[in-house]
């Protein structure tokens, strides 16, 4: 029973209160019979709740209206209702549809029920929210209601009246129209007049909830960003234009794009145009090698939104020709010493990855050779037991498809004790007299620079030290002895050992004292061309004796021995000019000093033949009847001569043999030979001269130094 109230809708005298709830007992007598009954009923008497109370956020809603609220937000709206006995049943109805029945708090005097919507679509725009609170079956339930808007536009009076049932979203045309697009089912409204805008396409759709038929303006964000067919890869140096869409936006989006990660973002200027329902936005970008790996993105965003931008992306892939730079490896200095092990890296930066990796040392080519230590894996170069000879600098180069490049030089410097300047002939050989003073020098290759130099001479009667007085330093940082041989017995040999910080040379520097005496033949003589007045002869110089040599050519003719040509010159090289086309000659080579000739070198040779001029015949006619007798007269005694000529020099010839063995017996170590002039002529150049060319000893024309050095030991 409602407080106040009887049932039948009569009004109580004494009002009732919850307190006089319970069990009541009524008792009627009946005079007639003298007979009474009781009767007993239950009495509920009920107490309505206060009227509910919203609030959003800690504050009051009092105005019936919440918003404009962006699509995307939450929203959190709390029922209090106080009182009610018994206590009231709280929930919230959207359109008379239950949203939220649950209620979070009750007490004696206050009941609560929050309504949560996590997301809010476009279909929340313009939509009533009502609290109920209801504790009985009799009265009427109490009720607040909230209308919720979402970017709500100020309505334009209709001039017409169109009804068209969509689902989403209205795309305005230059038509009378809509166009409609289809994506979801979040909005339904219809179309309820077109309204003439010049500003923006030509018309706007004005559309009403169908629930509140309010008028009210479309505002979206937007619904598809997409990159436009964006290239796969992108070749350095090249400019590519790339392409992006918008679409479902209102108004129209800001389209913004940026290159790099999430560390690192740098934006790009790009070109936008708007149109209908669609908004396209165009870049240029041109690949460089810092660009590979990095993403680009194109976003879109309705300002009215900001919380809900919608974006596209791509990672780039460029290609480009590879970046190489070569280091040693870890823990390695680029300063070791002779016989340590080194290895260098290469490091490669290239897209695509390289095919091909090369090592070069002082601009040669490096292969793989493990049995002198050079050992190539990958990207790395190992150097086993380095030597000197592999100090300098070493550069790596890398190729893959998109071309080569190589890397900076690396120097790498090896330390080593000191060796002999000159590797391939550690002993010299000086040839000086009695009393005469000569300066030896030392000169030494080492890393670092030689700290201290030590001369020691000995022979075969002794051994000793060099004092210091007579060594000294040169400003190119050898050393230099000043030695002089008093006696014969002081002719030796001189030891110079240098010392670095790395240690002693191994094997000292030699240098042969000896006697001076006449210079060694020439070695390696040969005629070297041949005209028909000129021979060409080369040489190489033999040991010139401790002293300044200079070399002599003397040119003989084979078969009279007459003197032709006598030539000199600082150097083993001669010409000889002026000969006699056609003949045999021998050819004298020999050096000279102050202290006399070297044995000469024999060579035989000769000079082509002229073409020979050949006279015509002539014919003569004669009578007939002269040529009976003196035709005959005349062959008989051309036949007679010819035949003494040749008996002539067949006498000749074995005369001239007999004499040249006896004076090539007599001359013993001569090896010149200039056979006597004969009067009377030359022999004819169809005779064949045989001579036997003494045979020039090897042992006598072998290297000087050794030579020498041989003699002085």
């Amino acid at each position: 029973m409602r407080e106040g109230a009887a049932p039948g809708g009569r009004s109580f005298q004494a009002g009732f209160r919850p307190i006089y709830s319970g069990l009541c007992f009524c008792h009627f007598i009946i005079t007639l019979n003298s007979s009474s009954r009781r009767t007993h009923l239950s009495l509920h008497v009920v107490e309505l709740p206060g009227q509910p109370v919203l609030r959003v956020g800690g504050q009051r809603a009092t105005d019936g209206v919440l918003g404009p609220l962006q699509e995307g937000t939450a929203l959190d709206i709390t029922c209090s209702v106080s009182g009610g006995v018994p206590p009231p049943k709280v929930v919230w109805k959207r359109q008379e549809k239950i949203l939220d029945p649950t209620v979070e708090s009750r007490s004696l005097t206050l009941t609560v029920n929050q309504l949560n919507i996590a997301r809010l679509t476009r279909a929340f725009h313009n939509v009533r929210l009502t609290c109920v609170a209801s504790n009985n079956n009799v009265t009427a339930p109490v009720e607040a209601s909230i209308t919720v808007t979402m970017n709500q536009a100020d309505p334009h009076p209709p001039p017409d009246r169109l009804s068209v049932s969509i689902p989403d979203e209205v795309s305005c045309l230059h038509s009378s129209s809509c166009h409609l697009l289809l994506h979801d089912d979040e909005c339904m409204f219809s179309v309820e007049y077109i309204v003439p805008f010049p500003s923006c396409c030509g018309y706007i759709c004005v559309v009403v909830d169908v629930a509140k038929e309010a008028p009210c303006r479309m505002l979206c964000a937007p619904l598809v960003t997409r990159l436009e067919a964006p290239p796969k890869g992108l070749r350095v140096g090249r400019e590519y234009e790339i392409s992006c869409i918008s679409a479902g936006s209102r108004p129209h989006p800001n389209i913004t794009w940026t290159l790099g990660n999430v560390a690192s973002l740098t934006p790009i200027t790009a070109i936008t145009e708007h149109g209908v329902n669609m908004s396209t936005s165009r870049v240029r970008v041109t690949a460089s090698r810092r660009h590979h790996g990095q993403r680009l993105t194109c976003t879109s965003l309705n300002p009215l939104f900001p919380a809900y931008p919608l974006s596209d992306s791509i990672l780039l892939n460029v290609t480009y020709p590879p970046v190489a730079t070569i280091e040693l490896g870890r823990g390695v200095s680029s300063v070791v010493k002779e016989g340590e092990d080194i290895y260098f890296n290469c490091n490669v930066d290239s897209n695509p990855p390289t095919y091909k990796i090369s090592w070069y040392h002082k601009g040669r080519s490096l292969l793989h050779a493990p049995d002198r230590g050079l050992l190539l894996t990958g990207n790395s170069l190992a150097l086993r037991s380095v030597t000197r000879h592999q100090a300098g600098p070493y550069m790596c180069a890398a190729s893959n498809v998109e071309g080569d490049a190589q890397s900076r030089p690396l120097n790498l410097s090896v330390n080593y004790s000191p060796v002999c300047s000159d590797d391939s002939s550690p002993s010299r050989v000086y040839a000086t007299g009695l009393g005469q003073y000569i300066n030896v020098t030392c000169t030494v290759k080492a890393s670092p620079s030689v700290a201290k130099y030590l001369w020691a001479f000995n022979n075969s009667v002794t051994t000793e030290r060099i004092p210091g007085d007579q060594v000294f330093k040169t400003p190119e940082g050898g050393s230099v002895v000043k030695f002089i041989a008093r006696a014969h017995q002081d002719y030796g040999t001189l030891q110079c050992w240098a010392q670095n910080s790395v240690g002693r040379m191994a094997q000292p520097c030699l240098f042969h004292v000896v006697p001076a005496g006449r210079p060694d033949p020439p070695m390696g003589c040969s005629v070297v061309n041949k005209t028909y007045d000129s021979l060409a002869v080369g040489c190489t110089p033999g040991f010139d004796g401790g002293l300044e040599q200079t070399f002599l050519a003397k040119v003989f003719e084979a078969v009279t021995g007459r003197s032709q040509v006598n030539v000199s010159s600082r150097w083993p090289n001669f010409t000889l000019e002026g000969l006699t086309p056609g003949l045999d000659y021998i050819i004298q080579v020999m050096a000279r000093n102050a202290l006399g000739n070297s044995d000469p070198v024999r060579l035989e040779a000769f000079t082509y033949k002229m073409a020979e001029n050949r006279m015509r015949d002539e014919q003569v006619e004669e009578e007939p009847g002269e040529e009976g007798p003196a035709a005959g007269v005349l062959l008989g005694s051309l036949v007679v001569v010819v035949v003494l000529v040749l008996v002539l020099a067949l006498l000749v010839r074995c005369l001239w043999a007999r004499r040249g063995q006896e004076g090539h017996r007599g001359r013993g170590k001569s090896r010149g030979y200039a056979p006597p002039e004969k009067p009377g002529g030359g022999l004819s150049d169809e005779e064949e001269l045989h001579f036997e060319v003494p045979t020039i000893s090897l042992e006598a024309h072998r290297d000087p130094i050794t030579h020498i050095a041989d003699q002085a030991l």
